[in-house]
């Protein structure tokens, strides 16, 4: 899981999760709904320490990979 989620970072364009992460709040809790495995929930966890992301899915599996992540 945690291949992927290095994989698919780097696919992924480096200046849009810089917009993104700027549009968050650097502390505090944030919901991300449909969150899937928790990718970017496990991203921006990581670069503002101070957050709280709490993940919502449907889908049970994938909450049980976010949780690993």
């Amino acid at each position: 899981m945690r291949a992927y989620a290095s994989v698919r970072f780097l696919i992924m364009r480096p200046k849009l999760l810089s917009v993104l992460d700027l549009l968050l709040p650097e502390e505090g809790r944030i919901l991300d709904i449909g969150c899937g495995f928790g990718l970017f929930s496990a991203y921006f966890g990581q670069t503002q320490r101070a957050r709280r992301i709490v993940g919502v899915d449907p889908d049970a599996r994938r909450i049980e990979m976010a949780r690993r992540t």
